[in-house]
């Protein structure tokens, strides 16, 4: 309402007085989520005042083994805000994964795909719920203090204090169920034979990453809590060492470039395993065995490095 905030009514009277805002703000509610109201709002801004392109930078390690829903639903939204997103979603799972048959059959798959991409949504919304206090995005270029002091990538919590760490593991337990929900969906599309079965088969795969990789997150935050609560971190350890050696695998396995698969194997080194290599080495290892694995992490991460250094400077 306005005069109620000094700050709102300069704002909206420049605004009203033609300033524009040169980059499009991410929208946020009171809880840090997306206000998809809001954020609908500023693309008409956009739309309104003439603009006629919205792009977007999509960074990150994720590899495209099928076509992603998130860069294509962006695009349709940022060119119509006024769609509805769900039905979006439906036309991008029945256009991939090549549904057909009668409307009643393809309907009741076009739920278990709108199951399966809510429950992936609803389980990464847990991963990626920060607080300030837990961003610290650094990175030395000196490599003993790359093994002193690990970087932590944009959802590690390692540095959210406790009680954020206890509320983070409560809150993300339901993850595990949320993947067994969205495993759940594709088996039931499996089921009735309505989607092109090498499409599925596709999604089934990068299904694998998404679910490594959350479990990873799950575990790495239950690991946290039992450091900072001195609890027994064993058991938490031995499930976040375990996630990483299957996202390890499934990178071999499936990202045909060699450059690629050495710089996915080398970032999630970097990022999650040094992490967990400290952890172990400070708190589990006994000994001078700890020694010998950061010593073991000094050698590895320099071979990796040097194996993708200049990989990219020309065409494979």
């Amino acid at each position: 309402m306005a005069g109620t905030d000094p700050a709102i009514d300069t704002t909206r009277a420049a605004l009203l007085a033609g300033m524009v805002i040169p980059a499009c703000p991410l929208a946020l509610n009171a809880g840090r989520r997306l206000d998809e109201r809001h954020q609908r709002a500023l693309l008409r801004y956009y739309r309104d005042a003439g603009a006629h392109t919205v792009q977007a930078l999509l960074t990150g390690d994720h590899p495209w083994i099928t076509p992603q829903v998130n860069t294509w639903l962006f695009a349709r939204l940022a060119w119509n805000p006024d769609q509805d997103a769900d039905e979006l979603v439906a036309e991008f799972g029945a256009t991939v994964l090549g549904m057909h048959g009668s409307d009643e059959e393809v309907q009741a798959a076009l739920a278990d795909v709108m199951l399966y991409y809510h429950s992936l949504e609803a389980a990464y919304a847990l991963a990626l719920d920060l607080i300030p206090e837990e961003i610290n995005l650094q990175l030395s270029d000196d490599p003993l203090a790359v093994l002193n002091d690990p970087p932590a990538d944009m959802a590690d919590p390692y540095f959210a204090p406790p009680a954020a760490l206890r509320l983070k593991a409560a809150q993300q337990a339901v993850i595990p169920d949320l993947l067994a929900q969205a495993a759940g969906s594709l088996d039931s599309l499996a089921a009735r034979t309505l989607a092109f079965p090498e499409m599925l088969e596709l999604e089934r795969i990068a299904f694998e990453l998404h679910d490594a990789w959350l479990r990873f997150d799950l575990a790495r935050v239950q690991l946290y809590e039992a450091i900072a609560t001195s609890a027994d971190a064993s058991a938490p350890y031995r499930q976040a060492r375990e996630m990483l050696d299957r996202v390890y695998r499934w990178g071999d396995a499936y990202i045909e470039d060699p450059r690629y698969r050495a710089n996915f194997r080398f970032l999630h080194a970097l990022f999650w395993q040094l992490r967990l290599d400290k952890i172990y080495a400070d708190h589990l290892a006994w000994g001078p065995y700890g020694w010998l694995i950061r010593a073991r992490d000094a050698v590895r991460l320099g071979i990796m490095l040097r194996s993708i250094t200049g990989a990219f400077d020309t065409p494979a």
